[in-house]
C-alpha cells in the first residue's frame, strides 16, 4: 500500500525511478531518493563524521571568504541568494548571515525537490536571521523551471554547496547549470563547492566509514521504495559496497545483495507489477560522487555559459570553492 504522506507527484517520480533504474541490465537508483526526511537527517550525520573532512574544509573556506565572495557578486548592488539542492541550508547561512549586516534585508530562494527539507531550512533561518526573506521552490533541478526573483536593479548570486554536483553525471550538470544560467542576468554570479581529485585510500576511507552512516543512507533508498510504492526489500540483506572509477574520477556507491534473493513492487502510479531477481553479489548503484579538476571544472563551467572568476582551495587541494559569473 502507498504511505499516505507521499503526494501523487512524489509516488510518480519514485516509480518512474525504481521502474527505469531497476530494469535495467545495470540496476541503478536515482541518487535523489534517499533523500527524505530520514535521509536529510542521516546526511547531516554524515557531514559530521571525522573522516568526511570536505564539509568542515568548505564551511571554513566560506568563513573566511564569504565578505569577499558576497563584494565580487554584488558589485556595490543589493544582492539576492538563490541556492541550489538546499537541503537544511547550513552552508548558505555563513552567507546571509554576512549579507544581512552589509544590505540590512536579503531575499533568499532556497530551491530543492524536498518540501520537508526546505520546511526545515526556512524555519531554521528564520530563527536564527533575522531579515532574511525565504521564497522556497519545490522542483527537480534537471528538468524543472523555478522563477528567480531579485530586487531591483540588484544581482543574483546562486549558490550550489555540499559537493551537490559532483552527485550527478557531467551532462545532468551541465544540464542543471543551463537551466540555471537561462534565469540569470550578465553579471549575476554561481558560487560552486567542489570535491577535488585526491588519491584513492582517502576517498575510499570517506565513502566507507564504519559507523554506518553511509550504509543507512543508501538504504534509506530501499526504506523509501518499500513505504512509498509498497515494494518488499528486505534492507538488511543488501550491503554498502564503495568503488573508485578512477578513468571517470568517480566514486560509485552500491547496494550489493548479501543472498540470492527476489523483490516485488506492486502496480502503482500507472506502472506494472516489477518482479526483480537479485543474484548473490549483484549490485544497485545509488548514488555516484564525480571529483574535479580545476581544468575539468573551468571546461564544464564554460560549456554552461559561466567564465571562472576567482577560486579558493584548502592546503591540500582536496576541496574549492569557484566564482563564476554569468
Amino acid at each position: 500500500m502507498v504511505a499516505d504522506y507521499a503526494s501523487a507527484e512524489v509516488v510518480q517520480a519514485v516509480a518512474r525511478g525504481a521502474h527505469t533504474g531497476l530494469s535495467a541490465s545495470r540496476k541503478t537508483l536515482p541518487p535523489w531518493l534517499p533523500y527524505d526526511e530520514r535521509g536529510v537527517i542521516l546526511s547531516d550525520e554524515i557531514a559530521r563524521l571525522p573522516a568526511h573532512h570536505a564539509n568542515r574544509t568548505e564551511t571554513d573556506l566560506l568563513q573566511h571568504n564569504a565578505i569577499e565572495v558576497l563584494r565580487m557578486a554584488a558589485g556595490y548592488r543589493p544582492l539576492t541568494i538563490v541556492e541550489l539542492g538546499a537541503g537544511s541550508a547550513a552552508k548558505s547561512g555563513l552567507l546571509l548571515g554576512s549579507l544581512v549586516r552589509s544590505q540590512g534585508s536579503v531575499l533568499y530562494q532556497p530551491v530543492d525537490i524536498s518540501r520537508a527539507a526546505l520546511d526545515f531550512a526556512e524555519f531554521d533561518i528564520a530563527s536564527k536571521i533575522p531579515g532574511v526573506v525565504s521564497r522556497p521552490r519545490v522542483a527537480n533541478l534537471i528538468k524543472d523551471s523555478y522563477q528567480i526573483k531579485r530586487w531591483h536593479g540588484g544581482r543574483t548570486l546562486a549558490i550550489w554547496a555540499n559537493s551537490a554536483i559532483g552527485t550527478f553525471s557531467r551532462p545532468e550538470a551541465q544540464d542543471i547549470l543551463l537551466n540555471l544560467h537561462s534565469q540569470l542576468e550578465s553579471g549575476d554570479s554561481l558560487l560552486l563547492c567542489v570535491d577535488l581529485v585526491q588519491d584513492q585510500e582517502t576517498l575510499m576511507s570517506t565513502y566507507d566509514d564504519r559507523s554506518g552512516c553511509h550504509q543507512a543512507l543508501s538504504r534509506n533508498a530501499l526504506e523509501r521504495l518499500n513505504k512509498v510504492l509498497g515494494a518488499n526489500f528486505k534492507v538488511e540483506q543488501f550491503a554498502h559496497k564503495v568503488v573508485w572509477n578512477r578513468h571517470e574520477a568517480l566514486i560509485e556507491m552500491h547496494l550489493r545483495s548479501v543472498t540470492t534473493q527476489g523483490v516485488t513492487i506492486p502496480p502503482v502510479a500507472g506502472y506494472p507489477r516489477l518482479d526483480l531477481a537479485f543474484r548473490t553479489d549483484e549490485t544497485i548503484q545509488t548514488k555516484s560522487s564525480y571529483k574535479f579538476t580545476f581544468a575539468t571544472l573551468a571546461s564544464l563551467l564554460i560549456w554552461s555559459g559561466f567564465t571562472m572568476k576567482e577560486t579558493w582551495h584548502d592546503c591540500a587541494c582536496s576541496f574549492a570553492l569557484a566564482l563564476a559569473t554569468a
